[in-house]
């Protein structure tokens, strides 16, 4: 005979199809733009990695279409530096046509995003301890990880711009030749030189970007902490800033 105290629980699991949980990805991204606490909640109700998966390789096609674009828009000349008489003139983005380097270049760029966000998401563990707050690893990793959605819109941001300046190829003059990896390098502090001197107006709106992107990500974060801490505004505060800070650092956020 069972006791009357003895109690049955049932628990039932959801199954919830790969085509719902892209669509919550989806909605996730978009939310951290324009409804940053609501999102963030949900987050930290039912945290994913798919979200920040898709993401991660959206940042790397990013890198890749970006390299080919910005070097597609820039001649070199190669100089002789006594003579001033040009030896070679070649189109910059013959640099990456090697698949290896343009693979060495992409990856590179990948690994500083990644470094940076276990550098932030180290921080943000800290201060969920040192703050008493609730979160767990994978909800902080989850809600991290949609943060690059603001980091591909910067990308996007700042090489729309570069278009828009490069209509025109851009020419650049060095005065020897390197491994491509280095020359990339020299080329690039070449553009800008270039787009300072020759394109201030839009140079400053670059900067405006910059500053906005960065007030936006700090305030994301902000919203992180409150939300998947569950820790007040002004604690959210100290942890929104020390975040930012190490997201800096680490190059996630340059």
């Amino acid at each position: 005979m069972m006791d009357v105290s003895e109690q049955e629980y049932v628990v039932i699991e959801l199954y919830i199809s790969f085509a719902d949980r892209l669509r919550r990805a989806f909605k996730r991204m978009v939310g951290v733009f324009f409804n940053p606490f609501s999102t963030f909640d949900s987050i930290a109700e039912d945290p994913d990695l798919l979200g920040p998966g898709l993401l991660l390789l959206a940042y790397l096609l990013l890198v890749i279409a970006s390299l080919w674009l910005y070097n597609s828009r820039i001649v070199v000349n190669y100089i002789n530096e006594t003579s001033g008489v040009t030896l070679k003139e070649f189109l910059a983005v013959e640099l990456i046509r090697d698949p290896k380097i343009l693979a060495i270049s992409s990856v590179m760029t990948l690994l500083r995003l990644i470094g940076g966000w276990l550098l932030g998401l180290a921080t943000l563990w800290l201060m969920n301890s040192l703050l008493k707050g609730v979160a767990t690893g994978k909800s902080l990793l989850s809600a991290s990880g949609y943060l690059i959605a603001l980091v591909i819109a910067d990308s996007l941001a700042h090489t729309a711009l570069f278009l828009i300046a490069a209509s025109t190829p851009i020419v650049v003059k060095v005065t020897m030749l390197s491994n491509p990896l280095r020359m990339l390098s020299i080329i690039r502090a070449r553009v800008i030189e270039y787009l300072l001197a020759n394109q201030s107006s839009l140079m400053v709106f670059d900067k405006f970007l910059w500053i906005l992107f960065r007030a936006w990500i700090l305030g994301s974060l902000v919203a992180l902490s409150n939300s998947v801490m569950r820790i007040s505004i002004p604690r959210a505060l100290v942890a929104g800033i020390a975040s930012f800070v190490a997201f800096l650092l680490g190059g996630w956020i340059g």
